[in-house]
């Protein structure tokens, strides 16, 4: 099936042609109908005419039986009220009796006494006989032929009813002209056809609507959910307050649109998140590659979210307290370097002394005295160059410390960027 069929509007539209198509349908069938109901309600009405006059030669009958008429006087009053009866546009009653002798017609005044047994139509057929045959046969019944119409020489196929009235012997006729029953059927299909016409009308301008209702909502949705997935999340969204399936369908993109708002506004904290994490690891980089050249001096001054300040201060914290630490071991190696340059020069000391005693002691035995003092002195001198010795081992262990501290430091340091 092409694609273009699956479209709402073409099924609108399809569905609006397939409903003018039942219609015309139905227009044809009820015409059909209506013209079988035409010629049966013309017939009808032919049968109620010659009843009509049939009941009034009955009341004429009964007054001649009653005394109020002679015979004749009521067959002159019957003549006088058929031949004015009429009815419809080209309706009349005409009377003859068995042996075909006029007794009373509108249209042809002239027959009114003759006899008419030979009057032919165009088409052959001898009227007064047939008609008279039916009547004489079957009481009553119907025969078409060709007829002129009143105020028309014009001949035209008529619808001829016949009925008996025995009692005075006479064939009561009437007729309905084939023309007037097509022009009430022309008329009913005329009015049909307009009816149908603005039925058309009506339906395409109603589909064209409808289909405008319901394409116009769909397509607003449609550009509204294609911005949507453009980025747009802050315009409304049409449709929504209406209170058919396209308010529904509407009230369904709104909440899909507060869901992109709210997962917008996720990603934008999560974006400020990842910009204050970069600026705090930048800043901590920064100054941990200061210290890691040498820079003890270093501290972080600019400022650091809420969230982040503990760090700063620890951070500056630690900086501070590794540059005390530095500046306690830098002391404590300058203390074992004099505490080693006193002992070299203990030494010495000692040295000479040494040798100046031994050669004293070869000189002369009454500088015994002096030598033992010159010993003495020097294990004076020695247990001096001990305690030096210990004072600076006791240094270097207080600066193992310091350096030690220092490392653990920087190690926390390190971990906490």
């Amino acid at each position: 099936m092409p694609a273009f069929l699956y479209r709402l509007p073409v099924r609108i539209y399809a569905l609006s042609a397939l409903a003018l198509s039942l219609m015309a349908l139905l227009t044809f069938l009820l015409l059909s109908q209506s013209v079988k109901n035409a010629y049966e309600m013309r017939h009808t009405e032919l049968h109620n005419v010659t009843d009509t006059a049939v009941s009034l030669l009955r009341d004429l009958e009964e007054g001649v039986k009653s005394g109020r008429f002679t015979a004749e006087e009521a067959r002159d009053i019957g003549r006088e009220r058929l031949t004015a009866l009429r009815f419809g546009d080209s309706g009349y009653v005409f009377v003859f009796d068995h042996e075909l002798v006029v007794q009373a017609h509108p249209i042809v005044p002239d027959w009114v006494g003759t006899n008419q047994g030979a009057y032919e139509d165009v088409t052959g057929i001898k009227v007064f006989q047939e008609l008279e045959k039916i009547a004489a046969s079957k009481g009553a019944g119907e025969l078409t032929y060709y007829f002129k119409k009143p105020d028309s020489e014009v001949m035209e196929a008529k619808i001829g009813y016949v009925q008996a009235y025995k009692p005075w012997g006479w064939i009561i006729g009437t007729g309905a002209y084939v023309s007037d029953i097509e022009a009430d059927v022309a008329m009913m299909r005329n009015e049909a056809l307009i009816v149908l016409g603005i039925s058309l009308v009506a339906l395409m301008v109603a589909a064209y609507f409808i289909t405008r209702s319901v394409t116009g909502p769909l397509n607003g949705l449609k550009n509204r959910m294609q911005t949507m997935a453009d980025g747009d999340t802050s315009s409304e969204i049409p449709s929504a307050n209406a209170r058919s399936e396209l308010g529904e369908i509407a009230q369904s993109v709104d909440v899909f649109r507060q869901a992109l708002i709210r997962q917008q506004e996720l990603e934008d904290a999560e974006h400020a998140l990842n910009e204050k994490r970069s600026k705090v690891v930048a800043a901590l980089s920064s100054k941990l590659s200061a210290l890691s050249q040498g820079d003890l001096t270093a501290q972080i001054t600019e400022t650091f979210p809420q969230d982040y300040e503990q760090l700063r201060q620890d951070f500056n914290t630690t900086a501070r307290n590794l540059s005390s630490t530095v500046e306690q071991v830098i002391a404590a190696a300058a203390s074992i370097r004099n505490g080693a340059t006193e002992i070299s020069q203990a030494s010495d000391d000692l040295s000479h002394r040494t040798e100046s005693q031994a050669a004293t002691l070869e000189q002369t035995a009454a500088a015994l005295d002096e030598l033992t003092a010159s010993v003495k002195s020097a294990a004076d001198g020695a247990r001096s160059v001990e305690a030096t010795m210990d004072e600076a081992k006791e240094e270097a262990r207080t600066s193992g410390e310091v350096v030690q501290s220092a490392v653990s430091a920087m190690t926390e340091i390190e971990e906490s960027s």
